[in-house]
């Protein structure tokens, strides 16, 4: 297995289909992303910036290799100083966890954001996903507010850059 890590531009069909996979993936683990008050989350965000891992060895149509990571830094601007947002960091459950391809993602996205001049990153993550709730701790994240998967609410952590 060849794994490689990058800026996705354009994605093709065989690209949606294996994106759209992952998604599925991700809403079944629980994806809330509300408040503790139990409101929806608003945001205004001017870039984003998505990273995909591809397994090379598994090509597919496009010939880049099958899309088996993914994750996503949106940029947003309040008065108080530009910030970002992490969405979406799943990775393919078909023999590709536990290998550090998420923490890799993340740490694209960190990379980036310091590149970017952003303040912090903030990231929502369901309390059932354990294994997901421990990386970010072990990257550095700081929990600001402990969700509730009973209440359908999200672990909220932050990283201070």
């Amino acid at each position: 297995m060849v794994i490689s890590f990058e800026r996705a531009g354009m994605p093709s069909s065989s690209d949606v289909e294996n994106i759209n996979r992952l998604l599925i993936q991700l809403a079944k683990k629980g994806t809330a992303h509300k408040k503790t008050d139990g409101t929806k989350l608003v945001r205004t965000v001017t870039a984003s910036y998505f990273y995909v891992a591809r397994d090379k060895s598994k090509r597919d149509q496009n010939g880049l290799g099958k899309i088996i990571g993914m994750a996503c830094l949106s940029v947003c601007p309040p008065p108080s100083g530009w910030y970002g947002i992490i969405d979406d960091v799943v990775v393919d459950e078909n023999g590709y966890l536990r290998q550090g391809i998420a923490a890799q993602l993340m740490q694209k996205l960190i990379k980036q954001a310091k590149k970017l001049g952003l303040k912090r990153i903030d990231l929502h993550s369901h309390p059932s996903r354990s294994s997901a709730n421990k990386m970010y701790l072990k990257l550095g994240f700081e929990m600001v507010v402990e969700g509730d998967a009973e209440k359908d609410t999200s672990n909220q952590y932050r990283l201070r850059l």
